[in-house]
């Protein structure tokens, strides 16, 4: 029996790594039964080339199964016969044979179904491996296949009226039937019919229109008998009335089917003349169907696709066995100067299961899957065996060692130039010692035959510690958790593990009702410097449980007090939205009475100068509350210019920064300023000297301080496609804040069409400026947006 998995004709060889559940689970995901055929196969050792190719083609499915085209392929699919018989149909047309018209619709449906997908297929990279020239595609679609379809419909019916000699002979064929089936209705008013039918109405018997009547009132004037039941009383009689019709009836249909042959063998010919494409087009349906299921099967198991290692290192993040459910994930880093490794630890702490996902990440390469893993870099190995299973043969007389022995042996007639060696529990059916010296000499003799990664899994003491010495392995065991006696499937990489044997027997035993003292007597038989051993390896699995457990506090505690900041954060908005929202409200009040002071101005409501200033000391005062609440700079430390000059900076403490003065009218104490590219509007007496050169700031009253640091690369161009909408809110909400701050004069976003989830947001948000207005660019189709602020 050949070892290695890849190019393995024995399927069975797999079936300890569960392969036969995980290509069942595979098999009902496709459709054709010649993929369920291929999927059956072994395993073909592939060069990294070919995989890249297999991945590319997997990524393409992958991708497209997130869309509603994912369905439409699969939807296609169903339309082809589904049946092995299609692909015999199609080799027997390779050998010139005649089909008939069921067979020939299946053939031509592969066409369609092919043309249907290709608006679908066309940047899949394998495409150009099946699909023919436009031209000798149309050629086909134009005079073979419009040609059967003028005659044989989608659903298999003839087209009888679309021939002219058939459409003749069919219209005939129709007539005579509804003659005959008059004469027969009118046979129940025959005296000579009417107490001998059986019941009323007519059979068929080879194409022969029949009546029955009983055997005991038969009458030979009746007509002749076609045929009798089973029981012998019941005769199917032909009436003379209507048998020269049936006769013609019968001579017609002999010559319909005479051409419904001639159109199978023209077709048939025409189908074969262009075999080749139908051939290939039906492959390309094949490997659809394996790639639309290998997807479901990929994104299901959250596989990955794996790089290639390209000096010998395997480094795996995440793994786990696709088969487990809410698996635990581990690690599993192996240098390129290391020759393998050695898990050892207690039963069910998940070494074996471990092993399987390792093997089953090569054998997925090499079979175009993605890998049970979050990430991984693997090499690529032309040999695989995984070697688990209890060998004994009690038809051969080999017991479980023997069988193991025979097996390694075989090893060294089928090593390939780069080998993977799985072993899971190497040598368990000898003594300890023993099992231990024949390990240790067998991978040096693995080493000097040939590269490989040996990974085993082990209980021996002595052959884990002196692998752990040995700088040519790396040492691993899976955790147990000792507080709740439980295995936590954790696999951790530099230290042996202890088997806890002795601590699972003497938990299990405390749990009975049988008091023993089992465990105390196998301490005492057991060496000393072995129960240290093993107590050692229990403190350390110990203190690396605890480890564990700290390491998951605190990362639930740095949790919990992250969200106790976003909590803080979202209450301090909400206040500070609520006082906005009040002053808002007065600000809108005040608004509204000056509108009404002006408007009894002008209607003369109020026209003595005392009544005016009242009323207008009553808006100041009104005014002032809001000033009361809003803290001001410090005015002691700002020191006003005794002269001012058109052109120099000075500091305005509305916008807390140096802006340039533009012009300026003393005697109406007005100015204008440029803060960036947008004039603004403001009293001489708010502008003071500027602050670049100062030693302090301005320091403002009891409030909080905010500093805002701008990046020294400002632009006014953004390309955001393909950008996540997280990244595109922060990169919007900077850059709306420049062009409000006047350091860029407008923004042009190009944002994509697509689904419109960038644009949409980017409007949306817009809308809650109203000194922001945005246009669509011309020639932009919609994919662009220029925002423009608004300065009147």
């Amino acid at each position: 029996m050949q070892l290695n998995l890849l190019d393995n004709p024995q399927y069975d060889s797999l079936k300890s790594l569960e392969w036969d559940t995980l290509i069942h689970e595979l098999k009902k995901n496709c459709h054709f039964e010649s993929s369920h055929e291929f999927l059956e196969q072994a395993v073909l050792a592939k060069p990294w080339i070919e995989i890249q190719l297999d991945y590319q083609s997997l990524a393409f499915f992958v991708q497209l199964s997130w869309t509603e085209d994912f369905h439409e392929l699969r939807n296609y699919l169903s339309q082809v016969q589904s049946k092995k018989s299609l692909k015999h149909t199609m080799e027997r047309l390779t050998k010139s044979a005649v089909l008939e018209l069921t067979e020939i619709n299946q053939v031509v449906k592969v066409f369609e179904a092919f043309e249907k997908m290709l608006p679908i297929l066309k940047t899949w990279s394998k495409l150009a491996d099946f699909y023919t020239s436009k031209d000798e595609h149309q050629n086909i679609q134009r005079h073979v296949v419009r040609l059967i379809r003028q005659i044989i419909s989608p659903d298999g019916e003839i087209n009888y009226k679309n021939h002219p000699e058939l459409g003749r002979l069919y219209e005939k064929q129709l007539e005579l039937e509804a003659k005959i089936r008059h004469t027969i209705n009118t046979l129940s008013q025959d005296p000579l019919f009417a107490e001998r039918l059986q019941f009323s109405g007519h059979d068929i018997i080879n194409d022969r229109y029949v009546v029955a009547v009983r055997t005991d009132s038969y009458k030979a004037e009746l007509g002749p008998i076609i045929s009798r039941s089973e029981t012998g009383m019941t005769l199917y009689v032909e009436p003379y009335a209507i048998r020269a019709q049936v006769s013609e009836r019968m001579n017609i249909l002999s010559k319909i089917a005479e051409i419904l042959n001639l159109l199978c063998l023209q077709y048939s010919k025409l189908l074969e003349s262009h075999i080749r494409i139908f051939l290939s087009y039906f492959s390309a349906l094949i490997d659809i169907d394996l790639n639309l299921a290998k997807a479901e099967f990929s994104n299901h198991h959250h596989l990955v696709e794996p790089k290639l290692s390209t000096d010998g290192s395997l480094q795996v993040y995440g793994l786990f066995h696709p088969l487990i459910k809410n698996p635990v994930k581990n690690d599993v880093l192996i240098e390129a100067n290391y020759s393998g490794l050695v898990i050892s630890g207690p039963n069910t702490g998940g070494k074996t299961a471990t092993l399987k996902a390792l093997t089953l990440c090569h054998l997925f390469m090499h079979f175009g899957l993605y890998v049970p893993a979050t990430e991984a870099t693997l090499p690529l190995m032309d040999g695989i065996f995984y070697l688990g299973n209890d060998g004994q043969d009690l038809n051969q007389g080999l017991s479980s060692f023997s069988s193991e022995v025979k097996s390694y042996i075989q090893l060294f007639t089928e090593f390939k130039e780069n080998n993977l060696i799985v072993i899971d529990e190497i040598f368990n059916s000898t003594s300890s010692e023993e099992a231990s010296a024949l390990a240790i000499a067998l991978f040096e003799e693995i080493r000097k035959h040939t590269r490989a990664k040996i990974i085993i899994s082990t209980h021996h003491q002595m052959l884990k510690t002196f692998m752990h010495s040995d700088q040519k392995f790396l040492s691993g065991h899976v955790g147990f958790d000792v507080i709740h006696h439980k295995p936590n499937y954790k696999l951790h990489i530099g230290m042996p593990g202890s088997s806890m044997a002795l601590s699972i027997f003497k938990n299990l035993s405390e749990k009975s009702a049988i008091e023993t003292n089992i465990v105390e007597r196998a301490t005492g038989i057991l060496e000393k410097k072995l129960v240290l051993y093993e107590s050692l390896l229990q403190d350390v699995a110990r203190k690396q449980n605890e480890l564990d457990r700290l390491i998951h506090e605190n990362h639930e505690m740095n949790l919990e007090l992250k969200n106790q900041v976003k909590s803080q954060e979202g209450v301090l908005k909400l206040k500070m939205q609520d006082k906005l929202s009040e002053y808002e409200e007065k600000v809108q009040v005040t608004l509204k009475q000056a509108e009404q002071l002006l408007n009894k101005v002008q209607l003369g409501e109020i026209n003595k100068r005392k009544q005016l200033e009242n009323k207008s000391f009553e808006l100041q005062a009104e005014l002032r509350t809001f000033q009361s609440s809003d803290p001001k700079p410090n005015m002691q430390k700002l020191v006003r210019p005794k002269e001012f000059k058109e052109g120099e900076k000075y500091f305005l403490p509305m916008l807390d920064r140096n802006i340039e003065l533009k012009t300026h009218n003393l005697k109406k104490n007005e100015a204008v300023v440029l803060n960036g590219k947008i004039s603004i509007r403001c009293k001489l007496d708010d502008l003071f000297i500027s602050q670049a050169n100062k030693s302090f700031k301005p320091v403002l009253g009891n409030q909080v301080k905010v500093h805002i640091e701008r990046s020294s690369h400002i632009s006014h161009n953004y390309d955001c496609r393909g950008m996540r909408l997280d990244e595109f809110e922060n990169l919007m909400e900077k850059a709306i804040s420049s062009l409000i701050l006047g350091e860029v004069p407008f923004i042009h976003v190009v944002h994509g069409h697509g689904d419109g989830i960038l644009k949409n947001w980017l409007r949306k948000y817009l809308k809650g400026f109203p000194n922001l207005n945005y246009e669509i660019p011309e020639h932009s189709h919609d994919g662009a947006t220029r925002i423009n602020l608004v300065t009147n």
